[in-house]
C-alpha cells in the first residue's frame, strides 16, 4: 500500500513488498502494513504512525514503508518525523515523485506553523537547507561502480586500438578522442563515488524533529540560544560531546542540540 498526504489509494502490489523478513519488529511486516492501513482509513493517525514506524524498523530499505510513515506522521501533526521520513524514502528511491511532492507540501505546513507563532529569535525554517549532497545521492552506487569500470575498459580499448599501424588515421583520431572521454567519465564517476563512500562514512546528516529546536551555541542549557530551528530542518551531524550533539545548520553556522532532537539519514 501507498498513501498520499491528505488522501488515500491502494498499491496491491506493494502487499507482496515486505516478504521474507528474517527477524521483523513485530509479529509480520505484513501486519504492521495492514494495521496503518486500516487505522489510516478509520482516521487514526497517531496509532498508524505508530505502526509504519515499526514497519520501517523491519524493513529499512523499503522506501514504500517510509512513505507510508511520512504520510501517516505529517497527518498526525508530527511534521519533524513526516519530512525525515520523506527524506529517507527518497535516499532510497530518487525518482519517487509522490514522496518529493509530499515532502514540499509538509515544508509549507511548517513555514506556515512558524509564521503563525511569535517567535522573537532567529528562525531557521526547512526547504533552504541544500546541505550539497544530491548529485552525490541521486546516482546509486551501484550504477556509478557500473559506468567507472566500463569508463576504463573503453579507454584501455581505445588505446589497444590506437597501438595498431595498420588502422587508419581517421580511426586512430577516433579512437584518440574516445579514450579522453572514457577517461574522464572514468575519473568522474571514480569522484562521486569516492565522494558518496567519504560522505556516508564521515559526513552524517539529519533531519531535525521537533516542532522547534532550541539551537545553542555550546553543549548545554547554559548557553544561549544560538537560533530557532524548526522542524524538518536538514543539518550536518558533526558528533558528540558531554551529551549534545554538535551540528551545522543551514547556513554554515555550528550550534549544539540534545542528541534525540535529530534523526540521521541513512544513506545507501
Amino acid at each position: 500500500m501507498k498513501t498520499f498526504f491528505g488522501c488515500f489509494t491502494l498499491n496491491l502490489a506493494l502487499c507482496c513488498a515486505f516478504l521474507g523478513i528474517a527477524r521483523p519488529a513485530s509479529a509480520s511486516p505484513s501486519e504492521d502494513l495492514r494495521d496503518g492501513t486500516e487505522l489510516s482509513f478509520a482516521g487514526r493517525h497517531e496509532e498508524a504512525a505508530q505502526a509504519f514506524e515499526k514497519l520501517t524498523i523491519a524493513t529499512p530499505n523499503s522506501a514504500d514503508a517510509w512513505y507510508n510513515y511520512g504520510v501517516a506522521a505529517s497527518q498526525a501533526g508530527h511534521y519533524g518525523q513526516g519530512i525525515h521520513a520523506f527524506e529517507q524514502a527518497l535516499l532510497l528511491s530518487p525518482q519517487d515523485t509522490d514522496a518529493a511532492e509530499n515532502a514540499a507540501k509538509v515544508r509549507q505546513a511548517v513555514i506556515d506553523r512558524a509564521l503563525q507563532q511569535n517567535v522573537s529569535d532567529r528562525v531557521i525554517l526547512p526547504g533552504d537547507d541544500d546541505t550539497g549532497t544530491s548529485l552525490l545521492t541521486d546516482i546509486p552506487p551501484k550504477t556509478l561502480a557500473i559506468l567507472f569500470s566500463a569508463s576504463w575498459g573503453l579507454f584501455f580499448l581505445c588505446l589497444c586500438v590506437m597501438r595498431f599501424k595498420k588502422i587508419l588515421s581517421g580511426i586512430r583520431t577516433s579512437a584518440a578522442v574516445f579514450a579522453v572521454l572514457a577517461a574522464l567519465s572514468a575519473l568522474g564517476s571514480g569522484s562521486l563515488l569516492a565522494g558518496r563512500i567519504t560522505h556516508s562514512g564521515q559526513n552524517r546528516i539529519g533531519v531535525l524533529i521537533p516542532d522547534r529546536v532550541e539551537a545553542r551555541t555550546g553543549p548545554g542549557k547554559r548557553y544561549p540560544v544560538h537560533a530557532q530551528a524548526m522542524g524538518g530542518v536538514r543539518v550536518h551531524l558533526r558528533g558528540q560531546y558531554e551529551g549534545w550533539m554538535q551540528i551545522t545548520l543551514p547556513d554554515g553556522s555550528d550550534a549544539w542540540i540534545e542528541p534525540n532532537e535529530v534523526k540521521p539519514l541513512n544513506i545507501p
